[in-house]
């Protein structure tokens, strides 16, 4: 058996004892009769709700970390499947049919939904909650709260400020985590470095352009990652309706992916082949790349180029994007809009070390050339950096550590 064949085996065999071990983990020390309970009562409960509503937010708040076990709907997003339940304003519950204002505690939904079992603790809640129990279950035990919001969108808008909306840290420790990966990617910084060589040989004399072409092609990166970007969360949102009642599975999954592909590029740094998968850009595309970049002589063909380069780019740096976005989608940002400010944030880190490195040769601190034999030296350590971020990231969103 070849040895590259016993090392992918043995990397399988790892992420299988990796995932095993956290399931094992989560289902014996984390699979407590709260957890059972409050999936009981999100099985018969729904949110119907606005992005835009501060008391849909007070809902979510009182539901604390049990959230992303219910199904949400957004009435502006979803008109029809909230006309087709009957809700005309929100926050609203539907539960077993009947429409609820909304709760001041789990334990009323809990006396709601007639699920048995043990009292939840609610002090770790940011919203104020009711501590008190309703006893059977009837509509008149259902305490309604002071406001609700019109299912009118230009009224609901104006309800919440911005800063009111929920961001999350652990979201934005997970984008930026995932950005230094794809920012490390050793075939975007080999771009930009044929880049460089390839305006200072045709522009010796004028070093300023060597500064002006790299931005360029700087700006041309960040601005194509930045379209996939919205592409993709859009195609994420799009299915929204249904990855809201798997969402615990969908973060598994997310989770999952950043491991193996951390293990990938563990993988790399034990035995390096150049093209790895799913870490480094294809032998294939790499001819056809260099032949594009050989044509850039101005900071004008730098940035047509750097659009097309980032097509080139994508199956080396896809990979942590895609689980930046799917985390982003899942958890992190109610809207397109919302969503903004975190793509900027993780491609404003993914182009920091292109900045750099397009500075220092720009000053004379250092020569493209010395910039691309340090990347070669030490590409085996960078791939192993990246690797241990993925695979730690990967756990910890599997073990709720973030």
């Amino acid at each position: 058996m070849r040895k590259d064949t016993k090392l992918y085996l043995a990397l399988v065999v790892i992420v299988i004892l990796i995932i095993s071990g956290i399931f094992i983990y989560k289902n014996y020390t984390k699979e407590t009769p709260e957890i059972k309970l409050m999936s009981c009562i999100a099985s018969k409960a729904t949110l119907y709700s606005s992005k835009y509503c501060p008391h849909c937010q007070n809902q979510k708040e009182i539901l604390g970390s049990y959230l992303s076990l219910f199904k949400n709907i957004d009435c502006l997003d979803n008109p029809q499947k909230c006309d087709e339940a009957g809700v005309s304003q929100y926050p609203t519950w539907v539960v077993n049919g009947k429409l609820y204002p909304g709760v001041r505690s789990i334990t009323e939904l809990k006396a709601l939904t007639n699920c048995e079992g043990c009292d939840i603790n609610e002090t770790n809640n940011t919203a104020k909650t009711d501590t008190g129990t309703c006893g059977n279950t009837t509509e008149s035990c259902l305490k309604p709260i002071e406001q609700t919001c019109s299912s009118n969108q230009t009224q609901a808008k104006s309800e919440i400020a911005p800063s009111q909306e929920n961001k999350k840290p652990f979201t934005i420790v997970s984008i930026v985590l995932l950005a230094i990966v794809n920012a490390m990617n050793p075939c975007a910084l080999a771009a930009l470095v044929m880049v460089l060589i390839s305006i200072l040989i045709a522009n010796e004399e004028k070093k300023y352009k060597v500064l002006l072409g790299g931005l360029m092609f700087i700006l041309a990166v960040f601005i194509g990652y930045f379209i996939y970007g919205v592409v993709i969360l859009q195609l994420f949102r799009s299915f929204a309706d249904f990855t809201s009642s798997i969402a615990v599975y969908v973060k598994s999954a997310l989770a999952i992916g950043a491991i193996i592909l951390g293990l990938f590029n563990i993988k790399d740094y034990i035995r390096y082949n150049p093209g790895g998968i799913a870490t480094e850009m294809p032998l294939r595309f790499r001819p056809r790349l260099k032949q594009i970049i050989k044509t850039i002589t101005s900071p004008k063909g730098a940035f047509v180029a750097g659009l097309l380069v980032t097509l080139f780019l994508l199956p080396c740096t896809m990979g942590p994007y895609l689980i930046a976005l799917g985390n982003l989608s899942e958890q992190g940002a109610p809207s397109l809009l919302s969503a903004i400010p975190y793509l900027l944030l993780y491609n404003a880190i993914f182009v920091i070390p292109m900045i750099i490195i397009t500075i220092v040769t720009y000053l004379g601190f250092s020569s493209a050339e010395k910039v691309s034999e340090w990347r070669d030296r030490n590409i085996k350590k960078i791939h192993l950096a990246a690797g241990i971020i993925l695979v730690g990231l990967g756990i910890a969103i599997l073990t709720g550590l973030i």
